[in-house]
C-alpha cells in the first residue's frame, strides 16, 4: 500500500514533491548558517570586549604579611607590566556639608592609592569632574552626598 501511494505521488506530484524537499533544505541550511553565524559573532564578540579591559589583579595581604614576598610570589607566578600599592580603611560614615544642608551616609571603605596609581592603570578609572589628584570621591558617594565641584 505505501509503495503504491508512494508511486502515485512520484508519478503525478514529483514537482509538488521536488519543491517540499527544496522547502526543507532552505530551512535546514537557514538553521546551520544562523548557528554558524551566532557561534561565531560570540566568538568575536568577546574577544572585543575584553580587548580594551585592563587586568588588575589585586591581591589582599593579612596585617602580618611580608609585602616584598608577596611581589615576588607573584611575578613568579605571571609576568606583570605594572605594580603599584592600594591601602583600604573602614570609615564610620561620610559627612558633606553645603549651601545650609548636611548630608550623611553609612559606613564605607576609604582606599589610598600609591603615586603613579592612575598613570600605571589608566582604564581603572574613569574621570568625571573636578581634581585628578589629592581627595577623591566615588561617584556614588559624591551623589549620595550631593557633593560637587
Amino acid at each position: 500500500m505505501i509503495w503504491l501511494w508512494l508511486k502515485g505521488i512520484l508519478a503525478r506530484g514529483s514537482a509538488r514533491l521536488a519543491a517540499a524537499a527544496a522547502g526543507v533544505a532552505l530551512t535546514v541550511a537557514l538553521i546551520g548558517a544562523l548557528g554558524t553565524q551566532i557561534a561565531s559573532s560570540s566568538a568575536t564578540m568577546t574577544r572585543q570586549a575584553i580587548a580594551n579591559v585592563g587586568i588588575d589583579w589585586q591581591v589582599q595581604l593579612n596585617p602580618s604579611a611580608d609585602p616584598a614576598a608577596m611581589r615576588g610570589a607573584v611575578d613568579r607566578a605571571t609576568a606583570t607590566t605594572a605594580f603599584k600599592r592600594a591601602w583600604y580603611a573602614d570609615a564610620a560614615g561620610f559627612e558633606a556639608s553645603a549651601q545650609g544642608t548636611t548630608q550623611t551616609t553609612g559606613p564605607g571603605k576609604v582606599v589610598g592609592l600609591q603615586d603613579g596609581y592612575f598613570d600605571a592603570f589608566p582604564a581603572e578609572v574613569r574621570w568625571n569632574i573636578g581634581a585628578h589628584g589629592g581627595v577623591l570621591l566615588f561617584q556614588q558617594t559624591a551623589a549620595n552626598l550631593h557633593a560637587t565641584v
